[in-house]
């Protein structure tokens, strides 16, 4: 099934409508279920992000119905398990690039809700990097995902929030 992901193609394959990507950071919203140990890289079970797109996404594909039975390997972090799945990414060609999704299937297992990759970039210390913007314009990570239609992002509060698209919700489909 992986040939319907080719960039330039109508790429909603299960019949669900469009989601505008613009409504990607809008009406953002925390709920935070207890206080995170690590606020840089938090836990899906720490607390929920949600913004206009990210509902949209998961009124329309339930994490439990699209990972399937695979839903608490990727919760427990198993990277081997969590790589096997995802197999040969179309455009994805790097190991950071994988990163970012591995994180965003962790996220979205462990909180069962699709959610994203956040990165906090005041808490980073290893860059010289001060704003979220800056650290979204050169984390090739980042760059790589949002090329492939695997993510959207936007900024909130200084951090940098990489959100899965409805088009890499449906290749996760495609790989189960």
């Amino acid at each position: 099934m992986e040939e319907m992901y080719h960039k330039g193609e109508p790429k909603i394959k299960l019949g669900k409508p469009v989601i505008p990507p613009e409504l990607a950071g809008r009406n953002i919203c925390y709920t935070l279920l207890r206080t995170p140990h690590h606020p840089a890289y938090p836990n899906g079970e720490e607390f929920r992000y949600s913004d206009d797109y990210t509902r949209r996404l998961n009124e329309l594909y339930s994490t439990e119905k699209i990972l399937g039975q695979r839903i608490e390997v990727i919760a427990s972090s198993q990277i081997g398990d969590i790589l096997r799945f995802l197999g040969n990414v179309p455009l994805i060609d790097g190991e950071a690039d994988l990163e970012v999704l591995v994180e965003i299937l962790i996220h979205s297992a462990q909180g069962k809700s699709w959610q994203p990759y956040i990165v906090d970039v005041t808490m980073l210390s290893n860059t010289q990097m001060r704003t979220a913007k800056e650290f979204l314009e050169v984390s090739k990570g980042i760059l790589a995902v949002k090329k492939s239609g695997f993510a959207l992002s936007c900024e909130h509060n200084n951090h940098a929030i990489v959100i899965p698209t409805q088009e890499f919700v449906e290749y996760c489909f495609s790989r189960k």
